[in-house]
């Protein structure tokens, strides 16, 4: 059985599966409700504003794409921006490092992780700084950057041994919460009680479906602040960073490959712009492409399909360009997400960090 197959047979719905780990998912509960109430009552505070993003899910929940989002809005605003990221998976998730001062990334994603490269690329003018301990790597961007005013801990919200100004917790609008139960009998990392009255809830909204109602109601019963974002394609773009119209893509044969919690959103985004899919080569999320194996089974696959284009994220391209001489040409899938309600959600922001003065 595939990851996803799990997830949607047994996290996503109730199964026989999810109902006998009950208990399990019980003393999960238990240990996070404990866990997060010791590391907050130590929580380190930066001489900075802090917002995390994250999600209570174990799932793409859009938090990336709303993490280069708000970043912008806010830089547009003339506030002094910063992101920390894990690094997750890469080389630096150990040693806090700055992998960014603000013109794109300084490492390989091997070192600095696919989601914290991506982050430092797609933010000019943002530093980026990498580590598992959030308060060395807070403290190596601050010694740099001593006038940022804002810092986002990209998926922060369970690391609560940094004390944060605003929470953002981000929700697929389609996944939404799985079945309701905690890891490893369902979808949720931590119980909806984590969301405190005064987070600001995220929903992400792919396409043109919209949130079941019964979601909505649980949500706005642990807070009233709630956000409807629209995730949608802003461009195909190649490994020169040109981008390319989905009408030629069109007229290729193209195969899809990709490296991400959630790959079905990923299909239906290429289909959705109108292009032909031959075959979807789906990995576990992060994946590494590392084996050259694999690389080469990729490759005869495309030779097989007479493939003319190979499609993936942007996380994965940072991965595969180096192997660009031994594929079909590489094209990535740009996804950018936006408020519908952006006003009210920057007045909200700026309100709550103390900074209406600065964008004035």
């Amino acid at each position: 059985m595939s990851s996803q197959d799990l997830i949607s047979r047994h996290l996503l719905r109730r199964s026989w599966l999810s109902r006998a780990l009950i208990p399990l998912s019980q003393i999960n509960a238990f240990y996070q409700r404990i866990r997060r109430k010791k590391a907050a009552q130590s929580a380190w505070r930066a001489p900075c504003k802090v917002i995390s993003i994250g999600n209570i899910t174990s799932g793409g929940s859009g938090k990336t794409p709303f993490c280069i989002y708000l970043a912008q809005l806010l830089q547009t605003k003339g506030i002094a921006m910063a992101v920390s990221h894990r690094g997750y998976k890469g080389a630096f998730e150990s040693t806090p490092t700055l992998i960014s001062r603000g013109a794109g990334s300084l490492y390989d994603v091997s070192d600095t992780g696919d989601e914290a490269g991506l982050i430092a690329n797609r933010l000019p003018g943002i530093p980026v700084v990498v580590g598992k301990d959030r308060r060395a790597a807070l403290t190596l961007l601050l010694s740099q950057f001593p006038a940022t005013d804002v810092v986002i801990l990209d998926d922060g919200f369970q690391h609560q041994k940094v004390a944060r100004d605003m929470d953002f917790v981000c929700f697929d609008s389609q996944t939404g919460l799985g079945n309701g139960l905690l890891l490893p009998a369902g979808y949720l990392r931590e119980p909806l009680d984590a969301i405190a009255p005064d987070d600001v809830l995220i929903v992400n909204n792919k396409g043109q479906r919209t949130p079941s109602p019964a979601f909505l109601a649980q949500l706005k019963k642990q807070s009233e602040q709630l956000f409807h974002c629209q995730m949608a394609l802003s461009a195909y773009v190649d490994t020169a960073g040109a981008t390319m119209a989905a009408e030629d893509l069109a007229r290729e044969s193209c195969v899809l490959v990709s490296g991400i919690a959630n790959p079905a959103s990923f299909s239906e985004a290429v289909a959705a712009s109108g292009i032909k899919v031959r075959k979807h080569i789906a990995f576990e999320d992060h994946y590494h492409y590392s084996d050259p194996k694999v690389i080469a089974r990729i490759a005869a696959l495309c030779g097989k399909l007479g493939a003319t284009r190979l499609i993936c994220t942007e996380k994965d391209l940072m991965k595969l360009n180096r192997y660009s001489h031994l594929l079909p040409p590489l094209v990535a899938l740009r996804i950018d997400t936006a408020c519908t309600e952006q006003e009210q959600l920057l007045s909200l922001t700026l309100n709550r960090l103390n900074l209406a003065h600065i964008s004035g």
